[in-house]
């Protein structure tokens, strides 16, 4: 898709340079190397010509694009089921003290949303270099006609947006309040509903309703200024980035850069600035969505340190019974539920 991406920026030179007649030695360089390609494959350079050129070019990056779009998500669905498979598989080879002591709302978020935070955050990465590679590849193109102009766009674009680049810590503070706030509004929606017998029982609807209604507002807030920061970043980007494309055209202009080249690179750095937006919206991503990975590593490590030894010993057959001797039993922290149990109960019985 950037090869293509780029084919149809260097077309606009020809179709620049039909449009104002300006052909033999007044057209540019492409043009000319254009014109060869189409007498090699047996074709004229005529507007038709270069016209339908250019619309089966962008036809087929469309195309191409739906393809790439189908193995991004492929991307992250493949890693939504591994993740979301091994986790639970490492929560069931734990200890039952692993789910009697932890945060249920913490573990239930972690299935509902953070794991899909986290495949989105594969599918951001995945997209963040197909993204990379475009920009690169339509920087290509200005930087043969112009180095100047295209260094100018550079410097400029990245002193303009600079402040935007300087968000991590900012979105990583809201990506962690996201995540938490989501473990307890979901804690709060697992408490109400499991336990609406005994908030029926004592006509207490009205307080179950509330709470569950202000962990929601709170998880809400810290939602919008997280979406708002991650998607005025690529809205601001844009209007930024056209001023730094103006100040080059500007300089070429002053330089004296034949039109049809001028509108070559024109029409690249528009296309890139899209490309480059939402490369920083992948990043501001990326940073919010770390803490949602941070959880469920943390969770995995707990249910790991917690894992209970099975499959050593096969079992056969219940010969004589089952035998407790002198059992003790007690929770962590607290005082023994059993002690000193001894009990015998036969096969059979």
């Amino acid at each position: 898709q950037a090869l293509l991406n780029a084919i149809s920026v260097v077309a606009m030179a020809p179709i620049t340079d039909l449009m104002l007649e300006r052909l033999g030695g007044n057209a540019s360089k492409i043009t000319h190397y254009f014109e060869k390609l189409l007498v090699f494959f047996g074709a004229e350079l005529n507007m038709l010509t270069v016209f339908f050129f250019f619309g089966g070019i962008l036809l087929l990056n469309g195309l191409v694009g739906v393809i790439m779009r189908y193995a991004l998500h492929r991307v992250k669905y493949d890693v939504q089921i591994h993740m979301t498979i091994d986790t639970m598989r490492q929560f069931f080879r734990a200890r039952y003290l692993f789910f009697s002591q932890g945060d249920m709302g913490k573990m239930i978020n972690s299935f509902e949303k953070e794991l899909d935070k986290v495949a989105n955050n594969f599918l951001f990465i995945a997209e963040f270099f197909a993204n990379f590679l475009q920009a690169s590849i339509f920087l290509i193109a200005p930087l043969v006609v112009s180095p100047k102009l295209t260094l100018i766009f550079i410097i400029t674009t990245g002193l303009i947006t600079f402040p935007l680049l300087m968000m991590r810590r900012i979105t990583y503070s809201l990506g962690k309040r996201n995540t938490e706030t989501a473990n307890v509004n979901t804690g709060d929606l697992y408490e109400t509903l499991t336990a609406a017998k005994l908030i029926m029982s004592f006509g207490r609807q009205k307080n179950a309703v509330q709470r569950y209604h202000d962990s929601y507002y709170r998880h809400s807030q810290v939602s919008v200024k997280f979406q708002t920061l991650a998607d005025g970043i690529t809205l601001l980007f844009i209007p930024l980035g056209t001023i730094a494309a103006l100040i080059g055209i500007y300089v070429a202009y002053l330089d004296g850069i034949p039109l049809s080249e001028m509108t070559m690179v024109l029409f690249a750095f528009f296309r890139l600035i899209p490309v480059i937006g939402v490369l920083l919206r992948g990043k501001t991503s990326i940073e919010g969505f770390i803490p949602a990975y941070e959880q469920i590593d943390n969770l995995r490590k707990a249910a790991a340190a917690l894992e209970e030894p099975s499959g050593v010993v096969e079992f056969l057959k219940l010969k004589e019974g089952l035998r407790f001797n002198n059992v003790t039993f007690s929770y962590p922290g607290r005082k023994p539920a059993i002690e000193g149990v001894s009990l015998f109960i036969p096969t059979g019985k």
